[in-house]
């Protein structure tokens, strides 16, 4: 069973534009349901910032054969 979040922006009501999208690429679609942020979720959202940690760098420093001996 997996889960997925999709934000819309505005007013959009995008739930059958989904629907449709999962059934006719053969998945499954046990629930779906619209949920509105609070006036408490979206200060959370303004005043709060995650740290996300990247175990796996996307860049990794090159030294030459002469640093490195």
């Amino acid at each position: 069973v997996s889960r997925f979040e999709i934000d819309a922006e505005g007013d959009a009501d995008i739930r059958e534009v989904v629907a449709s999208t999962i059934i006719a690429s053969g998945w499954g679609l046990r629930e779906m349901r619209s949920q509105a942020l609070s006036l408490e979720d979206v200060f959370l959202q303004l005043t709060t910032s995650e740290v996300v940690e990247d175990d796996h760098p996307t860049s990794v420093p090159v030294t030459s054969a002469d640093e490195a001996g």
